[in-house]
C-alpha cells in the first residue's frame, strides 16, 4: 500500500498538510508463482483519528492465478474512439485448447453517460473458437460533455473453483466517445420595455441541450438605469456582475430583478445584460424603463371639518381572516449575512431558516419567534457539498436538508450542526432539482422543480424507499419551492406564480383545493413576492421571501389544528409522539392483557374517538382496550366543524418470544427397515405462531444412521447396527431452544438374529483371523476429479487411516455410466487377507457412486458390493472425504 510514494506500514495512517485536501492510495498486487485457484479481496476503510469519524471504506478483487492447465482470456478493442451514435466493439481471445465452450464474465462501465441496450454480463466462446467479439451502439444524448466520456470493459475472474480461465494484466478496455452536442444559447427578456415598477425576467436557453453537472451564467450589468436603486438584484451578485445558475439537465436558466419606482423623472433609462458561460460572451439584452406613475396615496383622517392631508401609508393592520396576512407573526428583518433566505422549520418558539449564500458556505440559522431576533449559539454551516439548500425539515434531533444541485437529502444533527450520513437519503433518479422538504416523521416528501412539469415526491424517512410520485398544476406550480402539510392538505409555495398552493391526495393524484389556498392577492397585498420556504405551527403560516429577506406570516383555518397534543398509552412503548405523525409500532410486555388510553387534541372542542371500543363502558377510568397480538389502537380526531379528521395508528406488537421444546424419547429402528420419520413440531414449537428453522448435528458415531431434515420433518435411515446420538435444536431467526441430546439404537433385521444364533461359535483361533470391516472414502479434488480411498476397522477398534490405491481418481470426463475400478488393495492380517478394489462411476444425476469388489479363489472377481450410504454429491465440498457405511470384504 502506498501513498504520496511512499509505502506505507502498520498502522497505515496518512496526514495531511496545511492546504491539502484529499490524497490517493495506490495497491500493488504482488506477482508471485503461487497457484491461487479462488479470487482475494483487499478493503482500505478510512476513518479520521482524531474524531473517529468513517469516510467510508473501498475495496478490489485479485482474481484466481497461476493455476496450471488454465486458459488465459484477455481482451482488445476493436477502436479506440468513437462517436455518440455510433458502434463500438471488443473481442475476448483465449489461450490454450478450444475444444469446449467457455464462458467468461465481463462488467461495461461509463462515465457520466450510458450505453443503448442491455450489457452484456458474460460473453461466450464456441467451441473451436478462440474469439468472441461484442458490438454494441452508443446512445446519442443531448448532454453537453466538452471533454467527452469513457466506455470502459473488463474481464473478470472465474468464480468456479478450480477456474475455468484466468485473466491477466490484458484485463480491460477504455474507448473514448467523442462529443456531438453543442449549446447554442439565446438570451431573452420577458419584455423590451419596462415600467418603473414591473420586474425584468432574463431567460437563458441552451438550444435543446443539456449539461452533466451546474452551469454559472454570468450577467453582467450595464445601462444608463442603476442597478440596486432603479432595480433590485437577485441573490448571486456581487458589484456589477450577477452569477445565474443552470441547474445539471436544465435547458434553460432565468434571472429576476424588480424595478422600483423612484418618484423621479429620468426619462428613459436602459438596463443591459451581457450573458457569458465559461468566458465567453453568449448574448444581451437591452430593456427600456420608463419612468412610472406615482402609486395612490392613502388619505389619512381628516379633523376639525379641515380638508384632508397626504401623508405616509398607514401600517398593515392585522388581520383575523382565515388565509389572510397575519402581519403580527412577521420577522421583519433577518440576521447580517442572511441575504437568500429559503427552506423554513420551526421547533417551539424557534424558527430555522436556511440561507444558500452567494459566496462562502451555506448555513441554517435560528431566530426567536417571539421578538425575530436570531438565536445565537443556534445554527450551523452546511457540508461544502451542501452549496444549493433548498429545503429543511426536521424531527427535533436530525435535520434534513435538500440541495437544489444534487439527487440526495443531506443530514445533520440539529444541536452541533454535525453530518449524519448514515441517516442521508438518495432520491429517484427523477427527482434531479429537490426544492422544499416536509415529513411527519414517516414519509418525507420532497418538491421537485422539472421545466415539463413539476412533481412531489414521497420516501419512506427510514430507508429512503420511494413509495409514491404526484404532479404539480402545471401553470400554477412551474416554480415551486416550499411544502408543508397539516395531514390533510398539502401546501407548495410558488415564486413564479406568487401563491401557496393547497392540493388533496386523492389516490396516484393531486387534487387542489382552492379553499384553502393563500392566493396571489393576498401574497402581493404583503408585498410577499418572492415565496420561497413554509412552515407551520397549526395556527401561522410562515412564508420565506427571497426579494426582501422577510418572513410573513398568514392565518390557517382553525380546523387545521385537528390534532393530538399528547397521547400516552401505559405499558405500550411506541417512541416519541408527534401531532403530525400518524402512524406507530407499540411493543408491549408479553402478559399484558389490558391498556388504558390517555388522548388530549389540541382544540378542545374537537372529538375523539378510540377503537376498539372502552372495554368496560366506564370513561370515568379511561379509555381501556383489551389487547390482542396484531391488533391496532386507532385514535381519530375530528375538528369541531368536521372539515378535518386525522387518524393516528399504533400497531401492537408483542416482543418476540424464544421457541419451545421438549424432550424426544430414544428412538429404536431396526437395520434394512423403512426410515423412520419424525415430526419436528411435535417436540418444537414458537409461542408466537412463526415459523422455525432446525439444527441437526452429525450423529456421535458415524455410520450407525444417515439424518435429514426438510419442511419440519426428520428422516432417520438405519445403516448400520449400532447406537449413537444427535443434537436437535430450533430458532425463529432471533432465540434458539437448547440442544436436545436424541438416543438412536439400529438393532438387526430377525432373520439376521435367528442366522446368527443357529452359526457354530467360533473358535478361539477363528476369531483372531475374522474378517475386519472397510468402508469407502472420497473426495472432489482439483479439475473436478474425484479421489477415492479405503479404510479398515478390526472388530472392537478405531478406523485406521486411508489406504490410498495407486490408481484411486475418476477423471471429470468419464463416460457416464461406465464402472471405473482401481488397483487392488490388501486387507487384514495374512492368514485371512482379503483383496479388493473399489469401483466408481458417474451417474447422470451428477452423483458419484461407488461399489467394492472381492477378489474369488479362483482369481476372479465378485460382483459389486453395494454399501447402503454410496454416493457422493456434485455439491461436495471440495477436499472434504464423505464415508460409506461399513461393508466386510467378503464375496457374496
Amino acid at each position: 500500500l502506498e501513498a504520496g510514494g511512499s509505502t506505507l506500514s502498520s498502522p497505515y495512517s496518512v496526514s495531511l498538510p496545511a492546504g491539502q485536501s484529499s490524497t490517493s492510495f495506490t495497491i500493488r498486487v504482488t506477482d508471485d508463482s503461487t497457484a491461487e485457484p479462488v479470487d482475494e479481496s483487499v478493503t482500505i476503510s478510512a476513518t479520521v483519528a482524531l474524531t473517529n469519524r468513517s469516510l467510508g471504506s473501498r475495496g478490489i478483487t485479485i482474481p484466481p492465478s497461476d493455476v496450471p492447465n488454465v486458459p488465459d482470456v484477455t481482451i482488445e478493442a476493436g477502436q479506440s474512439s468513437v462517436t455518440e451514435g455510433g458502434t463500438a466493439s471488443f473481442t475476448l481471445r483465449r489461450s490454450g485448447s478450444t475444444t469446449a465452450a467457455l464462458t467468461a464474465s465481463v462488467v461495461m462501465g461509463t462515465t457520466n453517460a450510458r450505453i443503448s441496450g442491455a450489457s452484456p454480463s458474460s460473453l461466450t466462446f464456441a467451441a473451436g473458437s478462440d474469439t468472441v467479439t461484442h458490438t454494441l451502439e452508443i446512445h446519442d444524448d443531448t448532454v453537453v460533455r466538452p471533454e467527452g466520456w469513457k466506455l470502459q470493459v473488463w474481464v473478470y475472474g472465474s468464480s468456479a473453483n478450480p477456474p475455468k480461465y484466468l485473466t491477466t494484466a490484458q484485463n480491460s478496455v477504455t474507448i473514448t466517445v467523442t462529443e456531438n452536442d453543442v449549446a447554442s444559447f439565446t438570451v431573452t427578456p420577458s419584455a423590451q420595455e419596462l415600467t418603473e415598477g414591473q420586474t425584468l425576467t432574463v431567460t437563458v436557453d441552451t438550444g435543446g441541450v443539456t449539461f452533466p453537472a451546474n452551469q454559472d451564467l454570468e450577467l453582467r450589468l450595464g445601462g444608463s438605469a442603476t442597478a440596486g436603486s432603479d432595480y433590485t438584484l437577485p441573490g448571486g451578485c456581487t458589484g456589477s456582475i450577477c452569477v445565474s445558475t443552470l441547474q445539471r439537465g436544465a435547458q434553460t436558466a432565468r434571472a429576476s430583478f424588480r424595478t422600483r419606482y423612484d418618484g423621479v423623472e429620468e426619462g428613459t433609462e436602459t438596463i443591459r445584460l451581457d450573458a457569458y458561460h465559461d468566458g465567453a460572451f453568449i448574448g444581451l439584452v437591452s430593456v427600456d424603463l420608463l419612468d412610472g406613475a406615482a402609486p395612490p396615496v392613502v388619505s389619512g383622517p381628516s379633523g376639525g371639518g379641515g380638508g384632508g392631508g397626504f401623508g405616509p401609508p398607514p401600517p398593515p393592520q392585522p388581520s383575523q381572516e382565515d388565509l389572510k396576512w397575519n402581519v403580527t407573526g412577521d420577522l421583519d428583518e433577518l440576521a447580517d449575512g442572511h441575504g437568500a433566505p429559503t427552506g423554513v422549520w420551526g421547533s417551539p418558539g424557534l424558527l430555522w431558516i436556511l440561507d444558500n449564500a452567494s459566496s462562502g458556505l451555506d448555513r441554517l440559522y435560528a431566530y426567536a419567534t417571539e421578538t425575530g431576533a436570531p438565536v445565537s449559539g443556534l445554527g450551523f454551516e452546511l457540508d461544502p457539498l451542501n452549496r444549493s439548500a433548498k429545503g429543511l425539515w426536521s424531527d427535533g434531533v436530525t435535520a434534513w436538508i435538500s440541495d437544489s444541485a444534487r439527487d440526495r437529502l443531506f443530514a445533520y444533527r440539529l444541536e452541533t450542526g454535525e453530518r449524519v450520513e448514515a441517516r442521508e437519503l438518495t432520491l429517484h433518479e427523477d427527482n434531479t432539482e429537490p426544492r422544499g422538504i416536509w415529513s411527519d416523521g414517516r414519509l418525507v416528501y420532497v418538491v421537485n422543480r422539472a421545466e415539463a412539469r413539476s412533481e412531489l415526491f414521497s420516501y419512506l424517512l427510514e430507508s429512503g424507499e420511494l413509495t409514491g410520485r404526484y404532479s404539480l398544476d402545471r401553470i400554477i406550480n412551474r416554480e415551486p419551492h416550499g411544502v408543508w402539510s397539516d395531514g390533510e392538505f398539502i401546501w407548495v409555495a410558488d415564486s413564479r406564480s406568487n401563491r401557496v398552493q393547497a392540493y388533496r391526495i386523492d389516490g396516484d393524484e393531486l387534487e387542489k383545493v382552492e379553499s384553502q389556498t393563500v392566493g396571489f392577492r393576498t401574497l402581493i397585498a404583503a408585498s410577499n413576492s418572492d415565496p420561497r420556504g413554509i412552515w407551520s405551527n397549526g395556527d401561522l403560516l410562515f412564508v420565506v421571501d427571497a426579494n426582501d429577506g422577510k418572513v410573513y406570516s398568514y392565518n390557517l383555518p382553525d380546523a387545521s389544528q385537528a390534532w393530538l397534543a399528547s397521547l400516552t398509552i401505559e405499558g405500550v412503548e411506541f417512541g416519541p409522539f408527534s401531532p403530525l405523525r400518524p402512524d406507530y409500532e407499540g411493543t408491549v410486555e408479553a402478559d399484558l392483557a389490558q391498556v388504558t388510553v390517555e388522548a388530549v387534541a389540541t382544540q378542545s372542542d374537537a372529538v375523539i374517538a378510540v377503537t376498539p371500543v372502552d372495554a368496560d363502558g366506564d370513561p370515568a377510568n379511561g379509555h381501556q382496550i383489551l389487547l390482542e397480538d396484531g391488533s391496532d389502537i386507532e385514535i381519530v380526531v375530528t375538528s369541531e366543524d368536521t372539515s378535518r379528521m386525522r387518524t393516528y395508528t399504533i400497531a401492537v406488537r408483542y416482543p418476540n418470544r424464544a421457541p419451545l421444546s421438549k424432550e424426544i424419547p430414544p428412538l429404536t429402528l431396526v437395520l434394512g427397515s423403512d426410515p423412520l420419520q419424525i415430526t419436528l413440531s411435535d417436540y418444537f414449537n414458537d409461542p408466537d405462531g412463526g415459523p422455525l428453522v432446525h439444527t441437526v448435528s452429525e450423529p456421535a458415531d458415524e455410520g450407525v444412521v444417515g439424518l435429514s431434515e426438510e419442511n419440519g420433518v426428520l428422516t432417520l435411515t438405519p445403516l448400520r447396527v449400532g447406537a449413537t446420538s444427535f443434537d436437535l435444536s430450533a430458532s425463529d431467526g432471533e432465540w434458539h431452544t437448547e440442544p436436545r441430546t436424541v438416543l438412536v439404537s439400529i438393532e438387526p433385521a430377525a432373520d439376521s438374529r435367528r442366522a446368527a444364533d443357529d452359526r457354530p461359535a467360533a473358535t478361539d483361533e477363528q476369531a483372531e483371523v475374522s474378517t475386519p470391516e472397510v468402508r469407502i472414502a472420497a473426495r472432489q479434488v482439483d479439475g473436478e476429479r474425484v479421489e477415492f480411498a479405503l479404510q479398515v476397522r478390526a472388530q472392537g477398534e478405531s478406523w485406521q487411516r486411508q489406504i490410498l490405491p495407486q490408481r484411486r481418481f475418476l477423471p471429470a470426463d468419464a463416460a457416464t455410466g461406465a464402472w471405473r475400478v482401481s488397483s487392488a488393495i490388501e486387507v487384514a492380517a495374512e492368514d485371512s487377507a482379503r483383496t479388493v478394489r473399489i469401483g466408481a462411476r458417474h451417474l447422470d444425476t451428477g452423483q458419484v457412486e461407488f461399489a467394492l469388489l472381492v477378489r474369488l479363489d479362483d482369481g476372479g472377481w465378485s460382483a459389486r458390493l453395494l454399501p447402503m450410504a454410496r454416493f457422493l454429491p456434485p455439491t461436495a465440498e471440495v477436499g472434504r472425504w464423505r464415508y460409506s457405511t461399513p461393508l466386510l470384504p467378503v464375496a457374496p
